[in-house]
């Protein structure tokens, strides 16, 4: 009886625990988003959520960090979730359903979407989240290392680590955060795929709007040619085709060896033939 009392205490205490951090987090991003990061202070948040800056401090070091508490959360969850997928698993196949299960709770917390919209809003917050969550990449190193027996340190497992941020930081920016949750999974799972695949250049990149590699000379594309065309039906504008004779040339051509044949018949010799020197003088 007394262990359960216990338990329920702690339960208790820990669900308390967790609703004031919510609550300084979605205040911190309210107050962001209205007022400007550097317009508020801890104070502001703590007058918001109604406790005392002392209170605070027991949860975050800054205010900053009330912001950012989303990244240092999914560490630890991202990792239970990579250590739970098969051993048979491709690593990178293993990152990808990790971050494709722990996309959602995340998605659906209190405050992450206005938060992705301050992060929009106020770019100069970007490089302070990736400052506080570097150290994601390198959990994840020692994650994959644990999957394939390689040391977190080698070039692999970082390798993997950072493909991963990669795709997730991709989707992330490239999803508009009014959008469903199943978008922005979408979004992941190309991303993932591209990366699995050796990063194929996609379709459309070879339509016009192209931009042609140094020295590279665009080749004109085929198809109907205009009317009185002279390029034999291309389309293909006349100095991108190779010079070939017409019979106009070659007649010519013939026209003028029969000029030369016959004055150098009149001074004795075919023409492109010169005298000899043992001949006599006229």
């Amino acid at each position: 009886m007394v262990a359960e009392t216990a338990a329920a205490a702690t339960g208790l205490r820990e669900r308390k625990k967790l609703e004031t951090r919510t609550a300084l987090r979605r205040a911190a991003v309210r107050l962001y988003l209205e007022r400007g990061p550097s317009a508020v202070t801890v104070h502001d948040i703590c007058e918001a959520v109604g406790i005392s800056p002392r209170t605070f401090f027991n949860y975050f070091d800054t205010k900053d960090d009330a912001v950012f508490d989303w990244d240092h959360r999914l560490v630890g969850h991202l990792l239970e979730l990579l250590a739970a997928r098969p051993a048979e698993e491709a690593p990178l196949e293993a990152l990808h359903r990790a971050l494709r299960a722990s996309i959602p709770p995340m998605v659906d917390d209190p405050g992450w979407r206005e938060r992705r919209r301050l992060l929009a809003a106020h770019p100069e917050l970007v490089p302070k989240l990736l400052h506080s969550n570097s150290h994601l990449a390198d959990a994840l190193a020692e994650g994959i290392a644990a999957r394939t027996g390689l040391s977190p340190d080698s070039l692999y497992p970082r390798l993997v680590a950072g493909a991963g941020m990669t795709t997730v930081r991709t989707a992330i920016w490239s999803w508009d955060p009014d959008s469903p949750t199943e978008e922005l999974l979408a979004m992941l799972d190309s991303c993932c795929e591209a990366f699995a695949a050796g990063l194929p250049e996609p379709a459309d990149a070879r339509g016009p709007g192209r931009i042609a590699a140094p020295g590279h000379k665009p080749t004109a594309a085929r198809g109907p040619a205009p009317p009185g065309a002279p390029d034999g039906g291309t389309g293909a504008a006349a100095d991108e085709q190779p010079d070939e004779p017409d019979e106009a040339d070659e007649a010519d051509e013939r026209a003028d060896r029969r000029t030369d044949e016959q004055a150098g018949g009149e001074s004795g010799g075919r023409a492109g033939q010169r005298p000899s020197s043992a001949s006599p003088r006229s």
